[in-house]
């Protein structure tokens, strides 16, 4: 057993089971005696940690169902738990919905992550800044860029890229921190920003060199 006890293991466990089980009924072999049953499981689990951390793991695992099994099987009242799992349900893009539950159980690099999947630049740079990300989301652009149709054109990927990048040399520059962002929008070839950043940052020499080219 690990420790703290990792849940949505468990649940995804506790899952396959009952998949199993409404197969073997379908089929018409009925369920096994000797193995433990998904309701005994999930109860055994719910009375470990509790009704709402265990809906909150449940959620975790992105499997919609699997939040509806746990909240039919736990004191939770249907109408918080049911409008919940429909207004996901109602987003149609599956990556923002996954950055969704992952902004309400606190997970933000992966929220960011998925705001990009998404197509979210503008949220995903929202929440890089809240919660000082930007590294993060330049490192995970590459992931995103990986995870794409390979025969797609890749204009786009770059503009998204040129995007997070003037985001994070802006919030470097709020921050005063007037050469990193510099260095920044060099990286997406935004000289004339770069060129200003320096100069608000009295950095003459890589100014005159840049002003140079």
């Amino acid at each position: 057993r690990t420790e703290p006890p990792d849940l949505g293991a468990a649940l995804r466990r506790v899952g396959r089971r009952r998949e199993l089980e409404l197969a073997a009924v379908a089929g018409g072999g009925g369920t096994s005696g000797t193995a433990l049953d998904s309701a005994t499981a999930l109860k055994h689990l719910l009375a470990l940690v509790g009704g709402e951390a265990l809906y909150d793991a449940a959620l975790g695992t992105y499997d919609l169902s699997l939040a509806y099994l746990v909240g039919t099987h736990s004191a939770m009242d249907p109408g918080e738990f049911v409008a919940d799992l429909k207004r996901l349900q109602d987003i149609e893009s599956e990556p923002l919905r996954r950055a969704d539950v992952d902004a309400r159980l606190g997970r933000w690099p992966s929220c960011v992550e998925n705001l990009l999947r998404g197509g979210n630049i503008a949220g995903a740079c929202e929440v890089a800044e809240r919660r000082r990300l930007f590294p993060h989301a330049l490192a995970a652009l590459s992931d995103v860029v990986a995870a794409e149709d390979p025969a797609a054109p890749k204009e786009p990927a770059v503009e998204v890229r040129r995007e997070v990048t003037r985001a994070y040399a802006e919030f470097l520059s709020r921050e005063r921190r007037h050469e990193d962002a510099a260095v920044a929008l060099l990286s997406v070839g935004e000289s004339r920003a770069a060129l200003d950043e320096y100069r608000e940052a009295i950095a003459w020499r890589p100014a005159l060199a840049l002003a140079a080219r």
